[in-house]
């Protein structure tokens, strides 16, 4: 297990897609037929944006733990930075593809049966295990129940973000709302954890969020830290 782990926030209505995704997309068939066709590192984090850019599905996708050195790949030796670290690791990465239908207004029909095809075929052919987990309102999340261990077996897992936290009520400046998050989650999960913020609060550093005291799952706190920034576009970390 690393010492630190950084994740991923939710993809709330846009997203945009990593330079490393080299095939990704949907795919108009006709009129009624569309194919979600992903060959990725995190399949499901591209997946999460295509659905969040192109019909506004709140959907997050969280990272398991990458504790079997066959799932990564050190991509070091492809970056030409001379700066850069002596390691890069990316997930291995899989292919998906779902076939699913549109209604008149080029919408899919079913939101929610769109999502479960999608973590069904991932389960399918993935050497990871995922859930759909129904989050605060419309908002979903693709959510790792197995993964595999130090020795490549696979092994049930507590997704980061499904460890309870409680934090007091205050208000406070979006970045100290963070910490105060990170720690409670580092405490929770017994390792130590770090929000990926760099693409969205650069944006809004003077933002002071009025948060109720919370006492749950570290995922619904942070979606609604979202919220209450207003902020409406998520990312990949």
């Amino acid at each position: 297990m690393p010492a630190r782990r950084v994740f991923a926030s939710f993809i709330l209505f846009a997203g945009c897609l990593k330079a490393q995704d080299f095939e990704a997309g949907i795919t108009v068939l006709n009129d009624k037929d569309r194919v979600l066709k992903i060959d990725a590192d995190r399949p499901l984090d591209v997946a999460a944006s295509l659905l969040a850019q192109d019909y506004q599905i709140d959907i997050n996708a969280e990272d398991p733990p990458f504790a079997c050195p066959d799932d990564v790949i050190d991509k070091r030796a492809s970056r030409k930075n001379p700066l850069a670290a002596d390691h890069f690791y990316l997930p291995r990465g899989s292919r998906l593809e779902v076939h699913f239908s549109v209604d008149k207004h080029h919408r899919p029909l079913d939101s929610l049966t769109l999502l479960d095809q999608i973590v069904a075929e991932y389960n399918r052919t993935s050497l990871f295990r995922y859930r759909l987990q129904r989050n605060m309102g419309d908002a979903y999340s693709f959510v790792p129940v197995e993964a595999r261990d130090k020795n490549c077996r696979p092994v049930k897992i507590t997704a980061l973000l499904d460890h309870r936290i409680s934090i007091p009520k205050e208000s406070r400046g979006i970045y100290e709302t963070i910490r105060e998050f990170d720690s409670a989650l580092s405490r929770a999960a017994g390792e130590q954890t770090t929000t990926n913020t760099q693409t969205w609060m650069n944006r809004i550093p003077d933002t002071v969020v009025s948060m109720e005291a919370h006492e749950g799952r570290a995922r619904d706190l942070l979606l609604s830290i979202l919220r209450a920034t207003h902020y409406t576009i998520g990312f990949i970390g």
